[in-house]
């Protein structure tokens, strides 16, 4: 930006200010000057580390997928019913909750509450009623959740994992043969 268009832009912000009645001593041209700088120079580093981290992570390479905050039982549970509707209110998450285990109303509310902070769920208000819905799929979850559990507990082996999951319970032939088509799938891929 050359000067006499900051110059320009500095005076003009200068009348507005006068014009909606803030004195002009209270921004001086320097620190105006200054923060135009600032924010001109923090629009350029984030388009050039955007565009570089489009280059160097293009649509061929996988970008690690986002961390997804880890969710309690709880949690768990209130999401396995928004999965189901897509979306809820507090009182149907109450309801749906409650057939299955007594839950208060309250501890529901405080659950969504943490699960907003956590960036688990989303809350929009629709006229007085607030309406909650899931950030991350139901499989974006579960792989994440599968992949730290084979990390911390089978040194992040998938092998490890599956083999152990067929043998804590037996597999049914529908769900054998399931397995074997990802497994056939997989290796034509190699």
């Amino acid at each position: 930006m050359s000067r006499s268009v900051a110059y320009l832009t500095i005076c003009s912000i200068l009348l507005l200010r006068m014009f909606i009645g803030l004195a002009p001593a209270a921004v001086s041209g320097a620190a105006l000057g200054l923060r135009l700088r600032q924010s001109r120079r923090n629009l350029l580093r984030s388009f050039s580390l955007t565009t570089t981290k489009h280059f160097v992570y293009g649509s061929s390479m996988k970008i690690r997928q986002r961390n997804l905050p880890k969710p309690t039982e709880g949690e768990l549970e209130l999401l396995r019913v928004l999965w189901v509707k897509g979306s809820a209110t507090v009182r149907e998450l109450h309801d749906s909750v409650s057939q299955e285990r007594a839950l208060g109303y309250t501890t529901v509310l405080k659950l969504l509450q943490i699960m907003t902070e956590k960036g688990l769920v989303q809350r929009t208000e629709v006229g007085r009623a607030h309406v909650y819905r899931t950030t991350a799929s139901q499989e974006e979850t579960q792989s994440q959740l599968l992949r730290d559990l084979s990390e911390r507990l089978f040194s992040g082996s998938a092998t490890q994992l599956a083999m152990h999951a067929l043998t804590m319970e037996p597999a049914t032939s529908d769900e054998l043969k399931e397995i074997r088509k990802l497994i056939d799938r997989k290796q034509e891929k190699r």
